[in-house]
């Protein structure tokens, strides 16, 4: 179905057929010299101009092979706006953020558990914290979710921490339960948070317990690899009675027991970037000991 022909006649013969399409430029001999056809594809624009651009790809903003022009091939980057990216080039990562935290004390108990709404994709935490060195702990939910632990940490057999943790995790109201072996105290901190990767998430960990009569706590150092990482640690000294635990510079304490003195602290409020780093913590003024043990985890955000 034809819009419009233009027939022209000189020493030589000019055909220009023009369809919804195609542009045919047909018969281009003698002055031009051209002894074959031509061929080009194009689409009428908002004015009912023809583009040839527009024909190649709906999608000049967005399409890596047609990026900003018909042909402009991004070679396995992204085309943003109709610019092409480098194939390295990454989009920046999501912000992390503490979307709640639970809890539900120590207790003389084989099993502690606290209940919880939790949502799709996120990353669970839990640090233990219990007082019978020959006891191991477990963690498990209701929702069948997976959990990895880290390794633990104990001090003068009375002070251990150990992290769990699971990723990508199926939300929905569940239960969270902490097992020892033993029947000594047991208590936990259930951390959840937002904007971490769904799998691969987690890049370091370190643990530490005290090397002599102290105040100040230090775990690490921890080596994270991501252009934007969570940093969590758990403290824990089962021998001193008195005071609170406080968080270092750079973190913020979550949660505190006043009865087996312990505390977890991130850095949510600023995630590091990759490079080396030791969170701290100090036990209440005026307070030395040296049955302190402490345990840190990096998470990758999305």
């Amino acid at each position: 179905m034809l819009n419009y022909a233009v027939m022209r006649g000189l020493r030589s013969q000019w055909c220009i057929l023009v369809t919804v399409a195609t542009v045919a430029l047909a018969g281009c001999t003698g002055l031009l010299g051209i002894d074959h056809d031509y061929t080009e594809e194009v689409a009428p624009t908002g004015d009912g101009a023809f583009s040839p651009d527009a024909a190649c790809s709906d999608h000049l903003q967005t399409d890596p092979l047609n990026c900003g022009q018909c042909g402009q091939d991004c070679e396995g980057g992204a085309c943003v706006t109709g610019l092409c990216q480098s194939a390295g080039d990454a989009a920046p990562p999501q912000p992390i953020f503490l979307r709640q935290e639970m809890h539900p004390g120590w207790m003389t108990s084989a099993t502690q558990s606290t209940p919880a709404v939790i949502a799709d994709g996120d990353l669970l935490v839990v640090a233990v914290y219990w007082g019978q060195h020959t006891a191991t702990v477990q963690v498990t939910d209701d929702l069948r979710n997976n959990w990895v632990h880290l390794s633990s940490q104990d001090a003068c057999s009375i002070s251990l921490v150990q992290i769990w943790y699971a990723e990508g995790v199926s939300g929905g109201s569940d239960t969270i339960t902490v097992t020892q072996t033993g029947t000594g105290k047991l208590g936990f901190y259930l951390l959840e948070y937002g904007g971490i990767r769904l799998a691969g998430s987690f890049d370091a960990a370190s643990q530490r317990s005290a090397d002599g009569n102290s105040n100040a706590m230090q775990v690490g150092p921890l080596t994270t690899n991501g252009p934007l990482e969570l940093v969590i640690a758990v403290f824990a000294d089962t021998r001193v009675s008195t005071g609170l635990i406080a968080a270092g510079p750079g973190f913020l304490a979550e949660a505190e027991d006043q009865g087996f003195i312990s505390m977890v602290e991130d850095d949510v409020q600023a995630p590091v970037e990759a490079g080396s780093y030791s969170p701290t913590a100090t036990l209440a003024p005026g307070v030395s000991d040296l049955c302190w043990s402490a345990a840190a985890a990096t998470f990758r955000a999305r």
